[in-house]
């Protein structure tokens, strides 16, 4: 695979505009360590860093792919699919067209997984199929079985569902299955939808209301949120509930103080203290913190059309670990409030 840089965009000064690398050709042995040395090069001069990956490509190595996959989360670099690359020459420059129709096929699309936000448009092209080892026969079934399963589990490190090695399991290696946009969205290949319930009202043990409603960051991920009175303050409960990998537990910031930040249509809202995470007793991979409000700061929550909760001490050298933004729906939220604000 050969490598090169573009300016995905005119405007480069902004952060969905910084320059990115484009993968192009098969996947081979030696790729990733190759796409390293070009980052660790190109970054140094690149004013504003890296933003991204994309791929055309038609495949390779599937060892190499999921190698690359890996240093692309590590280097934490999004990954971008679109039916055609365009690039501009720099601010005021030209466009001009790179890939007129682009793909990712095969092992490429497990290298595309690697990336910490997935941004698939319509018209993409990202296509699965059986690796060639899982023609079984004799010698071959028990090497197949071995590599379906590094697969998956594979996936599930970069948040992506692994019914994807089911998929491709039904394509005969000299065939393609083509992502369709809901497969893209539902097996999150684009993982930039976040799925969130609507706000329920359930009672505590001593009868008090409590709102509760819950956001999917990705496979085995979900971040709870909970409300509930605390005098004339308002307690927001954060539980985050992780893989049960021991690496992502780890590396959870337990005993540090989220630093929160709470945007209502793009505007931040005060709060005014938190608490440092904690182990959720009794939940594997759960962690707790709680985010207090005043009744100024929840009103204006449950009258926003869109609410982000940043943590900024997740950031990006935890993603995947602490979510650095987060959804907050508002759908039931009023209704609640004002039942919260009843309650003695």
């Amino acid at each position: 695979m050969e490598f090169s840089l573009f300016n995905p965009c005119e405007a480069n000064n902004t952060l969905s505009c910084q320059p990115r690398i484009l993968g192009r050709g098969a996947i081979e042995p030696g790729d990733t360590k190759k796409l390293r040395r070009i980052f660790d090069v190109w970054n140094k001069k690149a004013l504003d860093g890296i933003s991204g990956i994309v791929f055309h490509s038609p495949g390779g190595s599937l060892g190499e792919g999921m190698l690359m996959g890996r240093e692309i989360r590590k280097l934490n670099l999004d990954t971008f699919a679109s039916a055609r690359l365009r690039a501009w020459d720099g601010p005021g420059g030209h466009e001009s067209i790179l890939v007129a129709n682009m793909y990712c096929m095969s092992a490429c699309a497990y290298a595309f997984a690697g990336g910490v936000n997935r941004h698939v448009e319509l018209g993409s092209a990202i296509g699965v199929h059986q690796f060639a080892s899982s023609i079984l026969n004799r010698n071959s079934e028990s090497s197949a079985q071995i590599t379906t399963t590094l697969l998956r589990s594979y996936l599930v490190d970069m948040g992506v569902r692994p019914e994807l090695v089911d998929i491709a399991s039904l394509m005969a290696p000299s065939e393609m299955h083509i992502l369709n946009a809901t497969e893209v969205k539902r097996l999150r290949i684009d993982n930039t939808t976040r799925h969130t319930s609507a706000w329920s009202i359930i009672a505590t043990d001593n009868g008090t209301p409590f709102l509760k409603h819950t956001s999917e960051m990705s496979v085995d991920q979900e971040v709870t949120f909970g409300l509930s009175r605390e005098g004339s303050y308002f307690l927001l409960i954060l539980n985050i509930i992780h893989p049960k990998n021991s690496q992502f537990l780890a590396l959870f910031p337990a005993g540090a103080h989220p630093n929160v930040e709470i945007f209502v249509d793009e505007k931040l809202i005060k709060t005014t203290e938190n608490t440092a995470w904690k182990r959720i007793a009794g939940v594997t991979g759960g962690f707790s913190s709680t985010v207090r409000l005043d009744i100024v700061a929840l009103e204006a929550i449950a009258r926003g059309r869109e609410v982000i909760l940043y943590d900024n001490m997740g950031g990006r050298s935890l993603a995947g670990i602490v979510p650095y933004n987060v959804p907050l729906s508002t759908k039931g939220l009023a209704e609640g409030v004002r039942l919260l604000q009843r309650a003695n």
